[in-house]
């Protein structure tokens, strides 16, 4: 039942409609609680940062065999 404040009028809810393969938001699981710490991204930069320290150490490695 939802009730409008503004002129106090009451109307029961719809029924969730069915049909459709999408899944309700019922069936999902609720998402955890919002906390504004993001994970971080790798952007292109990153990851070219990491192929080449990663072509450097093997560089290293094999100047030194």
């Amino acid at each position: 039942m939802i009730r409008d404040p503004s002129d106090g009028t009451v109307r029961e809810v719809p029924p969730p409609k069915s049909g459709g393969t999408s899944a309700s938001r019922r069936d999902q699981p609720a998402p955890g609680p919002d906390t504004g710490i993001r994970q971080p991204t790798k952007t292109e930069a990153m990851i070219r940062l990491d192929k080449s320290r990663e072509w450097l150490k093997a560089y290293h490695e094999r100047k030194k065999a």
